[in-house]
């Protein structure tokens, strides 16, 4: 039996992988980028910032006065903890709001990685 322990010890991964996961993913952000200025809930406007922006493929049925629809989901990507001191990190949080494509969303979860932040957000308006 492998002594994990042991393992973890002489070959394990490194511990601090943040750095080339930001370089990775500020290489997909690069392959795709979009520029958006986030409003936070307290209605202060950020600068412009350089992220990724996909539909996602989850939905969810939306119904209103005029009827039900599908409610358009995406994803934004963004970068944190680059090695590289002219890549800022991005600022993004539940409850900000930005607009693209025409469309206003509104980020609805957060969740931060090792050299990465993702962004759930769906049309408002």
């Amino acid at each position: 039996m492998i002594d994990f322990n042991a393992w973890l010890a002489e070959e394990g991964p490194a511990l601090d992988q943040a750095p080339a996961r930001a370089v990775f993913a500020w290489r997909h952000i690069l392959d795709k980028p979009t520029s958006v200025r986030l409003r936070k809930p307290d209605r202060t406007i950020l600068d412009a910032q350089t992220v990724r922006i996909e539909y996602s493929d989850a939905y969810r049925q939306a119904t209103s006065v005029a009827g039900a629809a599908v409610a358009r989901r995406v994803v934004i990507y963004g970068v944190r903890n680059h090695p590289d001191e002219d890549v800022p990190d991005t600022i993004m949080g539940e409850g900000y709001v930005f607009v693209h494509e025409n469309d206003q969303y509104r980020i609805h979860d957060v969740i931060h990685t090792d050299g990465e932040v993702q962004g759930f957000a769906e049309v408002t308006a």
